[in-house]
């Protein structure tokens, strides 16, 4: 791990020292953060922080500056945990149906956008899935948006989805809703086939 400073007896110096071993700790990122390109300004970042720490008379009044930056790149972590496992956890839950292709974010396009990437070729928009692959992307969206509603109501969500693909779909989207109640309207028993017990015609 690199260090800045030198280590000394005084406390001055140690919680310097400490607070730039953390903050680069948090500059080298999680892969979330580096799987969507968010680490690209880190260098600058860190070499901001290393111009603070030169020469021990600075070191003292650099550690309020030092702490703040700490904390608000904690904070940056947190919020990215959360806003990209929920893009993970949507990018699983729709690939779970897909076994030659899947879906991913193109990170290369500004904005990012979703494609379709095949084992054997390069990535291709999402106008390339069938109807039935683009309800999946629908419906998994839903699901993964609803955040507020205790109950969700779906109806026929069989339509235009390959018979294979009705019996994990409310799992799948029970995932996505942290199990929530959803009640379903299908004409398909095989979309309820893993849940005989709640069936009521």
């Amino acid at each position: 791990m690199e260090t800045m400073l030198n280590d000394d007896s005084t406390s001055e110096e140690s919680d310097a020292d400490q607070l730039f071993r953390e903050i680069s700790a948090l500059d080298n990122g999680t892969e979330l953060e580096r799987r969507y390109r968010l680490d690209r300004r880190r260098d600058v970042s860190l070499s901001s922080v290393r111009e603070l720490l030169h020469g021990a008379s600075r070191r003292q009044r650099a550690i309020p500056a030092l702490e703040k930056y700490k904390n608000a790149l904690d904070e940056r972590r947190r919020f990215t945990e959360i806003e990209f496992l929920a893009v993970e956890s949507y990018l699983h839950a729709v690939n779970h149906f897909y076994t030659k292709k899947r879906i991913d974010v193109d990170m290369e396009e500004q904005p990012p956008k979703l494609v379709v990437k095949y084992l054997d070729s390069d990535s291709l928009p999402l106008s390339v899935l069938s109807s039935g692959e683009r309800q999946i992307l629908t419906l998994m969206f839903a699901a993964s948006r609803i955040s507020k509603q205790e109950i969700v109501l779906v109806d026929e969500p069989e339509i235009s989805l390959h018979v294979d693909w009705q019996t994990p779909l409310l799992d799948r989207m029970s995932d996505l809703l942290d199990g929530k109640q959803i009640i379903v309207c299908t004409h398909s028993p095989t979309l309820a086939s893993n849940h005989l017990d709640a069936m009521v015609e």
